[in-house]
């Protein structure tokens, strides 16, 4: 399921640190809707996720403390492979439209409209598509609890995100046979920087050469790929698939 949200603020202006302002409002709308029974299913502990969003801002400038709008609208895409994680966010959301959520500096964003729109699928082999939000590939080390990531600047990323993609599908239910033809390849890949959380992280915009199972393909485009894609990272937009 895939959806659009349309927000609005009261002053031109967001917090830098914006992906943390939607996870909390879809944390506020999984405490309050049906006594919150569905706040553990996606943020208790080591919840698997099965979504990702995007965030898109009116010709936006990023300054070191905020982002600053040319206008007052936000765009929100949701996208699930799971229809029953998309009808629960998409209840969620509409619980919450026409009231305010608080921002920083005595601004609120309001969300005006929610609409599910067709989500995109190919019965190909090879896709193309660009990243509609920042492509993250984490490399988790239990020892010291540390991170490291990739970016396309990297020798290594090509690697390390076939792996990341393949352990994700993995986690998802797909099989060694299904993801032995899968590849990834940058074709305008670009290093970013993200603030996450008061950290930054370096992760890749841009578009890429998708090739695998039309089926490991089409829950990519739904579910989005690579580290911490429930947390507004890895959403994608299928631009053609290759006949």
């Amino acid at each position: 399921m895939k959806f659009e949200a349309e927000f609005t603020t009261k002053d031109n202006k967001f917090p830098l640190d914006y992906r943390r302002v939607f996870i909390h409002f879809f944390k506020s709308f999984l405490t309050s809707e049906n006594v919150g029974k569905n706040y553990d299913k996606y943020y208790g502990e080591a919840s698997p996720k099965s979504f990702t969003y995007a965030v898109f801002f009116e010709n936006p400038k990023f300054t070191k403390e905020k982002i600053e709008l040319e206008g007052n609208n936000i765009k929100l895409i949701f996208s699930t492979s799971d229809e029953m994680t998309g009808y629960i966010f998409l209840a969620g959301f509409l619980a919450k439209k026409n009231k305010r959520v608080p921002l920083e500096e005595d601004n609120y964003m309001t969300l005006k409209t929610v609409r599910r729109i067709t989500q995109q699928t190919t019965q190909e082999n090879k896709v193309i598509i660009k990243m509609n939000s920042p492509l993250v590939i984490r490399e988790h080390t239990k020892e010291g609890n540390k991170d490291k990531y990739y970016s396309v600047a990297s020798e290594e990323f090509a690697v390390k995100a076939e792996d990341t993609i393949k352990a994700q599908l993995k986690a998802d239910g797909f099989n060694d046979e299904c993801l032995s033809g899968f590849k990834i390849k940058s074709l305008t890949g670009k290093k970013t920087v993200a603030k996450f959380y008061g950290c930054y992280i370096e992760s890749t915009i841009g578009t890429f050469l998708l090739e695998g199972e039309p089926i490991v393909l089409n829950h990519l485009i739904e579910s989005g790929m690579g580290s911490r894609k429930s947390a507004g990272f890895g959403c994608v937009e299928m631009l053609t698939d290759m006949l």
